[in-house]
C-alpha cells in the first residue's frame, strides 16, 4: 500500500520579538506596536496587556515599526512613540521599544506671549516601490508639545522612504482682538526622533488672513493645514471651533519648504473655500483673503487628469472627465458642495451625452471616437437665504475635441472669467459710485488672445442688461446707481479657434449706501 502526503514549504519567514517598556524601563503592556510592508502589503497592530512581549512570524523583508506607549495617567509623564523605519527581517530579531530612548521636542517660538494649544506628529513610510503605504497616514495629535516624546529605533532609512512630521499652533490674543497665530512645520528625515528648535522671526512669512461673511451665517471653520514630504496632508485639529466672521488675523508661518495650505468651511450654509498649497517664505508678506465675492467659475492653470484640487476639463481616449467648481471666491480659491439646485448636459454634434457625476464635482462622459463640435452648459443655483451674493451662475461653452491616444489627459479649450474688485468682507461695494471691476481670462484663452471679449452688466436682477465697458483688457469701468441694490455680470468669449464662453453670475455683489 501507497500513501501520497506533501510538505507546504514555508517561505523565508523569522521570528520578530517585540518588547515594550515604560519609562521605568519595566515590561509595560500599555502599549502596542505597528508594523508596516515595505516590500508587500502588510499592515497590522500588534500588543500583549499582560507584559508587553508579542511574538509573530514574518516573511523575511523590509518592515517599518511605529511604537506607541501609553503614559496612562503618569503625572506629566508624556506618551512615548518609537520609530523604526528601516528594520530588515534577515533572522529572529528582538525590538524593543523603551520609553526611555524617546525625546521631548523643545519649540519656542520668537513671542513671550503666544501658548502652544495644539502639536501633531504623523510618522510615514514609502514601499520599496517608493509608493505611500496606505491612503493616509496616521495622525497623532496632543494639546502641545509637552504631551508626546518621539524616539528613533534602528538605522535610518533614504530620506524618501521615511519621515516624521512635526506640526504646531501657536496663539496670542491681543487686546485689539486680531488673533497673532504661529504655525510650524518640519518634515523631519533620517534621525527622527524628537529635537529642538528655537524659532526667530526671520524665519517666518507673515500673512495677513481674512475671511469674509458673504451671507447671514455668522462663523466658519478656518483649517490650516501642512503637506507631507509625499503629498499627503491631514485633518487640521489645531483650531477646530468655529470662528466669528468677518475673521482678520496676523499669522506667521515658517518658511522652511513645508508647503501650507488654509481652508474656510461654513457648515450651515455647505459654503467651503479651499486653498492651494504653498511653501511661504521667509522674511516675506503675503494676503489670504477667503470668501469674498465676486464668487464664480475657475479654471486655473493645470494639467493631467481634473480631480479635487486641481479644477478643468479633459479628455483620454473616448472619456471626457469635467471638475468645474462655479462658485469660487474672487482670490481663486475652489468651492465645493454649496449649491441647491444643478442642470447641466454636454452635447456632441448636437446629441446629448449622458454623464456619471456632476461637472461642479466630478463627472464623466463616455464621448464618440471622432472629432466633434460640443455644447456644455451649467446651470447652479444656491439658497439666496444662505447666500446673499452669486445666488445663481451659468456658463455655456462651445468646443472642438477629437480622441486623445494612449492613457495621457489632454486639457480642453475651455475659458472662464473671474472678476476680482475690491469689495467689503460682506461682498458689498458703494452705490452711486464709480467702480473699477477687474477681471481675468483663465483656462484655453487669454484677456489678450481672445478674438472677441464683451461684457454685460445688470442693476436690477438680470431683467435688463447694458454694455459694460472694459478697459485696457484688465477691468469693467461701471458707474453704479444710486440706490442699493444688486449687480450682475456677464461675459461672452470666442478664442481664435472659435470655442466660445457665455458665463452669467447674478448678484455678483451688493451696493450699499
Amino acid at each position: 500500500m501507497r500513501t501520497a502526503f506533501g510538505v507546504e514549504r514555508e517561505a523565508e519567514s523569522y521570528d520578530l520579538t517585540i518588547r515594550h517598556l515604560d519609562n521605568d524601563g519595566k515590561p509595560t503592556g500599555k502599549g502596542y506596536t505597528a508594523i508596516d510592508g515595505r516590500d508587500r502589503d502588510y499592515y497590522q497592530e500588534f500588543a500583549d496587556a499582560k507584559d508587553g512581549e508579542i511574538t509573530v512570524r514574518l516573511p523575511a523583508g523590509g518592515y517599518a515599526l511605529t511604537g506607541i506607549l501609553d503614559a496612562d495617567g503618569e503625572s506629566d509623564a508624556p506618551d512615548s512613540f518609537l520609530l523604526a523605519p528601516a528594520l530588515r527581517l534577515t533572522k529572529d530579531t528582538t525590538v524593543v521599544m523603551d520609553a526611555r530612548e524617546a525625546k521631548p521636542t523643545r519649540i519656542t517660538v520668537p513671542d513671550a506671549g503666544a501658548e502652544n494649544h495644539h502639536a501633531q506628529l504623523i510618522p510615514g513610510y514609502t514601499r520599496s516601490d517608493g509608493q505611500p503605504l496606505g491612503f493616509m497616514p496616521p495622525i497623532f495629535d496632543f494639546p502641545d508639545f509637552q504631551s508626546f516624546k518621539v524616539g528613533h529605533i534602528g538605522p535610518e532609512a533614504p530620506k524618501e522612504a521615511a519621515y516624521a512630521q512635526y506640526s504646531g499652533f501657536w496663539t496670542r490674543q491681543p487686546a485689539d482682538g486680531r488673533a497673532v497665530n504661529y504655525r510650524l512645520a518640519w518634515n523631519r528625515t533620517g534621525s527622527l526622533g524628537g529635537f529642538t528648535a528655537d524659532v526667530r522671526r526671520e524665519q517666518l512669512a507673515e500673512i495677513d488672513f481674512a475671511a469674509g461673511r458673504p451671507g447671514p451665517e455668522p462663523t466658519a471653520q478656518v483649517a490650516v493645514m501642512p503637506l507631507t514630504p509625499i503629498g499627503e496632508f491631514a485633518a487640521d485639529f489645531s483650531t477646530p471651533t468655529q470662528r466669528q466672521l468677518p475673521l482678520r488675523t496676523s499669522e506667521y508661518v515658517l518658511g522652511n519648504g513645508v508647503k501650507w495650505t488654509y481652508q474656510v468651511h461654513q457648515w450651515e450654509s455647505g459654503n467651503s473655500q479651499l486653498g492651494r498649497f504653498t511653501a511661504y517664505q521667509p522674511k516675506k508678506s503675503y494676503t489670504e483673503q477667503f470668501n469674498v465675492g465676486v464668487f464664480g467659475p475657475l479654471l486655473p492653470p493645470g494639467e493631467g487628469e481634473p480631480r479635487w484640487g486641481r479644477p478643468g476639463i479633459a479628455r483620454s481616449g473616448n472619456t471626457i472627465k469635467a471638475h468645474l467648481p462655479m462658485f469660487g471666491d474672487s482670490d481663486g480659491h475652489e468651492s465645493s458642495g454649496d449649491f441647491t439646485e444643478l442642470e447641466s448636459s454636454l452635447r456632441a454634434d448636437g446629441k446629448e451625452i449622458p454623464a456619471e457625476g456632476d461637472p461642479l464635482n466630478i463627472a464623466e462622459y463616455t464621448v464618440p471616437a471622432g472629432d466633434g463640435r460640443y455644447e456644455l452648459s451649467v446651470d447652479a443655483s444656491r439658497d439666496p437665504g444662505l447666500h446673499a451674493v452669486s445666488t445663481r451662475v451659468r456658463a455655456r461653452w462651445t468646443f472642438r475635441s477629437a480622441g486623445v491616444s494612449g492613457d495621457s489627459w489632454a486639457r480642453l479649450p475651455l475659458s472662464v472669467v473671474r472678476f476680482s474688485p475690491v469689495l467689503s468682507m460682506t461682498s458689498t461695494a458703494k452705490a452711486g459710485e464709480r467702480f473699477q471691476v477687474p477681471f481675468t481670462v483663465e483656462g484655453t484663452a487669454t484677456a489678450r488672445t481672445a478674438e472677441k471679449l464683451e461684457f454685460e452688466v445688470s442693476y436690477d436682477d438680470g431683467r435688463t442688461w447694458t454694455t459694460a465697458r472694459a478697459v485696457n483688457g484688465t477691468h469693467l469701468s461701471l458707474n453704479h446707481p444710486a440706490q442699493p441694490g444688486t449687480v450682475s455680470l456677464r461675459a461672452k468669449l470666442t478664442d481664435r479657434d472659435g470655442n466660445t464662453l457665455v458665463q452669467t453670475i447674478d448678484r455678483a455683489y451688493l451696493t450699499v449706501r
